[in-house]
């Protein structure tokens, strides 16, 4: 379970950063190289190795339920979704 845990969220922060490559740093940066999905994959990998422990955002009453496990499972769509209405909006 914890292998597929890495795993999903490997692929979907790798997602999100290199949709966020594109929409947000190509544009601003455009000397910048083009990344692959496999390469956003690695720079996410390489970032969790810098963050450490995450910071306890959830109560301590709920993280026995599936409340920590299904924020953890959409956290990278909520900020998919919200780097997309930045993009929408302001870009």
């Amino acid at each position: 379970m914890a292998l597929m845990s890495v795993i999903y969220m490997t692929f979907s922060w790798g997602f999100v950063a290199w949709k966020f490559w594109y929409w947000f740093l190509m544009p601003i940066f455009p000397m910048l190289p083009a990344i692959t999905f496999v390469q956003a994959m690695g720079v996410m990998l390489v970032i969790s190795l810098f963050r450490g422990s995450q910071a306890q955002i959830i109560r301590d009453d709920y993280v026995n339920t599936g409340l920590s496990n299904t924020l953890s499972i959409i956290s990278p769509w909520f900020v998919f979704i919200i780097g997309w209405l930045v993009k929408i909006i302001f870009f």
